[in-house]
């Protein structure tokens, strides 16, 4: 019928073959991540990412003019093209995007507006006016990296993401459950204070200081929505994550490592590192908040 928009043949045998490679690679993720215990539903997005563009990859560029190059490769050696590219897009899925956000976009988890229990955690470098004045711009963003770096591994190793990083701090977040069982947000903050001290003497030796930090916790019903429209990413809204901004800005008056809320607080089992500051007036907030200093064992 004239008028009709028809797909080419060999046009609809390739996309066939990229959704053969996506449901191949989703199956081999899901069996993977369950093996090792992992999130099974992150590691079959993950997969399904790969399998899209290793499918787009081959139809698309490999049996094209202009993948010739490589179909004349041996084998063995178009071998190590087909793990770059798997390593390329795992990158982009992992540091750009980030497997879970990546996933709850996909699923539109939260295309709506979703409420949440969540704990959040806020950290600042102590001093860094002064640290930028004495090593300069450059080394100071240098440190800065290798610092965030360094923190940033202790917290997904405790079941933490890395909302937002922010000039020369962070901010993190936990499901409430996740974060309170066997009081895993403070061994979290164990790691990181941690992980400097084990990197004090690399830091001695590329910029002549130890970079000293602090952190604020807080934790309490969030609202997680989709935000953004050309680049969408996932937002939370609501008093916590300004409470948490005011528990790290509190460690910084008290000069203290490490300030959580009383209600958080209580939510912990082992009591026995965590102190009473009193009750301090936060911003937005009408009646005044308990507030608790927290050791850390580094």
């Amino acid at each position: 019928m004239r008028g009709t928009l028809s797909v080419p043949l060999t046009l609809r045998r390739k996309l066939v073959s990229v959704l053969v490679a996506m449901v191949i690679f989703a199956c081999l993720g899901g069996v993977t991540t369950l093996a090792v215990g992992r999130p099974v539903e992150i590691g079959i997005t993950n997969a399904i990412l790969i399998g899209a563009g290793i499918g787009l990859f081959e139809e698309f560029y490999v049996q094209s003019q202009r993948g010739n190059w490589l179909r004349n490769m041996h084998p063995l050696r178009s071998i190590l093209v087909y793990v770059a590219v798997i390593v390329v897009l795992y990158l982009i899925a992992a540091h750009f995007v980030g497997l879970e956000n990546l996933f709850h976009l996909i699923v539109g988890t939260y295309h709506r507006p979703v409420e949440e229990r969540k704990v959040l955690l806020f950290l600042d470098i102590n001093g860094s006016t002064a640290l930028a004045e004495k090593l300069g711009a450059l080394a100071t963003r240098s440190l800065v990296r290798k610092f965030l770096f360094d923190l940033s591994q202790p917290i997904t190793d405790h079941g933490g993401e890395i909302y937002l990083y922010k000039g020369d701090g962070l901010i993190a977040v936990w499901n409430w459950d996740q974060a309170i069982r066997d009081d895993t947000v403070l061994r979290a903050v164990d790691a990181m204070f941690g992980a400097i001290a084990c990197e004090r003497a690399t830091y001695l030796k590329l910029f002549g200081v130890v970079p000293s930090f602090r952190v604020g916790l807080h934790g309490g019903n969030v609202i997680v929505s989709e935000q953004g429209d050309t680049k969408r990413s996932i937002g939370i809204y609501g008093d916590p994550i300004n409470i948490a901004a005011r528990m790290e800005e509190a460690a910084r008056r008290h000069g203290v490592p490490c300030v959580l809320s009383q209600t958080l607080a209580d939510a912990l089992q082992d009591q026995s590192c965590i102190r009473a500051l009193g009750e301090e007036n936060i911003k937005g907030i009408s009646a005044p908040m308990a507030i608790c200093a927290y050791r850390p064992d580094a």
